[in-house]
């Protein structure tokens, strides 16, 4: 589905585990004591949590919705309970990231050293693939370690039966990858949890006599997409470039910006900077 097309609102109003109405204050246990007005203002959560993980804006579920309300009243929450500060994603790190790629083809005596050959550098011992970004030059530097990170000589290695050094340093920027997948989808996770936590715990405390709105503090603003680890390269190795041109005085080439044009949420939400 192309970025500008509009995917259909979920429709609530078939639904039987509504209320239709709710006294302020009263506590919510689950997804059967919303209305249908505040289930329904909750599905912009739900589309910004489908888009953001597939990459471009796709047509949300029922399943997508029960999955949020899943997540958000899980281990037993409630309305009454607590809730916890939205936090910070951290910045990505690279260093110390190996893959075990092979074995010592023989010892590696440490030269002039009166002290006997560790374990992890005996023949045998596991020799893995160390990676560090060059972020300047956009590119990366591999070296082969020992289980104490410690610098190994090639000729030291044998690598995996039928694997290519190629093949080792693809699986490698693979593995992080995966690695930097699995973080961006546990942060989003924990976000949804608490903006849907957060949002309904308003909707417990105003009760149903008028529309339910939400705060612009609880808009799903701060989830992040998955950057692969050759664009984050790429994107860093671009701002040293062009902070070396400022600081020479050189003219720094700029993308036009795109003007931001809001989304507009499925629901028509009520939003309001009001606590």
């Amino acid at each position: 589905m192309s970025e500008d097309a509009q995917a259909p609102a979920l429709d609530f109003s078939p639904d039987t585990d509504v209320v239709p109405r709710r006294r302020a204050r009263k506590v919510i246990y689950s997804p059967s004591d919303l209305t249908v007005a505040e289930k329904t203002a909750l599905i912009d959560l739900v589309q910004a949590g489908v888009d953001v993980r597939a990459g471009e804006r796709v047509a949300v579920t029922r399943a997508d919705f029960d999955n949020l309300m899943s997540l958000v009243f899980g281990n037993d929450w409630n309305t009454s309970i607590e809730i916890s500060n939205l936090a910070n994603f951290p910045p990505r790190g690279f260093e110390g990231e190996t893959i075990q790629v092979g074995t010592f083809s023989r010892t590696q005596h440490e030269p002039r050293s009166a002290e006997e050959t560790p374990l992890e550098r005996r023949e045998g011992a596991p020799v893995f693939l160390y990676i560090k970004p060059r972020f300047t030059r956009q590119d990366f530097w591999f070296s082969f370690v020992d289980a104490a990170k410690k610098k190994v000589s090639e000729r030291y290695v044998d690598l995996r039966p039928g694997a290519t050094l190629t093949d080792l340093k693809a699986e490698l920027i693979q593995h992080l990858d995966d690695r930097e997948s699995e973080r961006v989808r546990s942060f989003n996770s924990a976000s949804l949890l608490i903006i849907g936590r957060r949002r309904i715990a308003r909707f417990a405390r105003v009760g149903t006599f008028n529309p339910p709105n939400v705060l612009a503090r609880d808009l799903p603003k701060r989830l992040v997409r998955v950057t692969r680890t050759q664009e984050h390269i790429a994107a860093i190795g671009d701002s040293y470039k062009n902070e070396a041109k400022f600081e020479s005085g050189e003219e720094v080439e700029t993308e036009e910006e795109e003007e931001e044009v809001p989304v507009e949420p499925l629901a028509k939400l009520i939003v309001s900077e009001e606590l």
